[in-house]
């Protein structure tokens, strides 16, 4: 009996697993039981509810991580070996787990209201056409067979007919239909290494995620139209919101460890303790004087970064918001991400500019104690864990 109320205690808790360009974070939660017939209700905000608690955050730093993601992956599952009989969501990052956002269209030989079989059929057509497709296209960007590649999520994400936005095309009329589909893949090689790992760890219950599909979880004040923008070690994923979804998703090879590499170039130090300097920094635990010769450092590489951030989104499509988060952020806090008239980099500096972090995101949550929360409730980096978690108890909510 003993051994039972063990398991179901750990069965209560959830392991965020978040694996970047540079670091691994990792979060681990634990669901209130008392509320299950939380996930049984229809409101939508209804996850909101205090059933949640966080019992631990970590970020652990590696080098060349992009080169043994999944050796990161496994490590930050041994560590929390006691933890992984209850539910497990993964994150992985961009050389491993891809999201693309495709178009497709339909053109109907009448314009009659469209029932419940037409539907199922039609809907069911888009997506194995979407697949086929793509499966083509990555194929030969990668040199393999269409076969080997693995569809984690393929939803469609809006739905217009005849230009309307609709909800569903069941039970509407219309003759042209256009979709857009969010498609979560990699290839099946590298999933296979994924399942193994996780079979030589006896998890059962886990979940693979890609951030674009999380952000229905939250709401945040202007998100409608914005460009949402995660800054990692390596790149800055790039998240492109229309009308409250996903429009595009687009990645810059250019992220915060750019000013580490400038910093261990300029001062002669080793990447880690360049790392830790360029934290220090963003913290403002530093001398004025260093302060500065760190800041004329900076100069160049904050320039080349901006000019990457204009190459990937246009002037056509720059929205009016822009929300910032991920490891990287912080640093540009502190280094102002507005750039003078006498700087500025074409037309990057028009829309209002605002750092997120978990504070923001107006979720109800109790933490361990006090100091793990200061820790971690106005860090940015931990703004993907606590996407991922709610945007999976908000889609269990719906399921119902």
């Amino acid at each position: 009996m003993f051994f039972n109320s063990l398991n179901r205690k750990r069965r209560n808790k959830v392991l965020v697993v978040d694996v970047g360009t540079e670091a691994v974070k990792t979060m681990l939660f634990e669901r209130n039981t008392e509320n299950n017939n939380l996930f049984r209700q229809k409101q939508a905000c209804s996850f909101r509810q205090k059933q949640t608690r966080l019992l631990t955050a970590n970020t652990e730093y590696f080098e060349n991580i992009n080169y043994k993601s999944l050796e990161v992956f496994d490590y930050a599952l041994a560590i929390h070996k006691e933890f992984l009989l209850g539910r497990v969501l993964i994150n992985l990052p961009y050389n491993i787990l891809k999201a693309k956002i495709l178009n497709s269209s339909l053109i109907r030989k009448e314009k009659n209201r469209i029932g419940r079989r037409e539907a199922i059929s039609i809907i069911k057509n888009i997506l194995n056409k979407t697949r086929e497709e793509l499966s083509y296209e990555i194929a030969l960007e990668y040199g393999v067979l269409p076969e080997d590649v693995y569809f984690v999520d393929l939803d469609i994400a809006e739905i217009r007919i005849d230009g309307y936005k609709v909800p569903s095309i069941k039970n509407y009329e219309g003759k042209f239909l256009n979709f857009e589909i969010v498609a979560v893949f990699m290839l099946r090689d590298d999933y296979g290494r994924v399942v193994k790992i996780l079979n030589e760890r006896c998890i059962k219950n886990y979940r693979l995620m890609h951030v674009s599909r999380c952000w229905s979880a939250v709401k945040l004040p202007g998100i409608e139209r914005s460009a949402l923008l995660d800054i990692g070690g390596q790149n800055t994923d790039i998240f492109i919101i229309k009308d409250n979804g996903i429009f595009d998703i687009k990645r810059m090879p250019v992220g915060g460890q750019i000013f580490s590499d400038s910093l261990s170039y300029n001062l002669g130090i080793n990447k880690k303790d360049a790392r830790i300097l360029k934290e220090d920094y963003a913290e403002g635990k530093l001398s004025i004087d260093v302060q500065k010769r760190i800041s004329d450092i900076f100069v160049n590489s904050k320039k080349e970064w901006y000019k990457n951030l204009e190459n990937v989104i246009s002037e056509k499509f720059l929205p009016p918001n822009i929300f910032i988060f991920g490891g990287g952020s912080s640093l540009f806090k502190k280094i102002d991400f507005s750039i003078s008239d006498t700087e500025r980099v074409g037309h990057i500096a028009g829309p209002h500019i605002r750092f997120i972090t978990p504070k923001d995101m107006n979720l109800s949550l109790e933490c361990r104690d006090k100091k793990l929360g200061q820790a971690v409730i106005d860090n940015p980096q931990y703004v993907t864990g606590f996407l991922m978690y709610y945007y999976d108890v908000y889609t269990k909510a719906k399921e119902f």
